[in-house]
């Protein structure tokens, strides 16, 4: 027996709700194509960054099974700025296993 666990997606309406109670929203093609009013080959040009990730050097328990990048970004209304390059840093609390560490991913 295997069980199929659809993503946990939210509409359009609910994105500024999610981001602000979990810090992240995981939206479906569909609803980002209407939401930035964009067609599918507009998402579809966003592959080749997806297929060029790095692959992450500070996997402490020596694996080499994650690729990444970094960037940080401020959101004031429609205004989208990227800040200045800086790690990226977890508490051991929130990650056992890979925090704790300063990780200086490619932007």
């Amino acid at each position: 027996m295997s069980a199929h666990f659809l993503p946990p997606c939210v509409p359009p309406s609910r994105v500024d709700e999610t981001l602000s109670r979990q810090g992240f929203a995981l939206m479906d093609a569909r609803s980002v194509q209407n939401w930035l009013a964009v067609g599918p080959q507009d998402l579809a040009a966003l592959q080749p960054s997806w297929d060029d990730l790095p692959s992450d050097e500070y996997l402490k328990d020596g694996g080499r099974y994650r690729r990444r990048r970094h960037s940080c970004f401020i959101v004031d209304g429609e205004d989208v700025q990227q800040v200045p390059h800086r790690r990226h840093w977890q508490p051991l609390e929130y990650n056992a296993l890979h925090g704790g560490m300063e990780r200086w991913f490619e932007p």
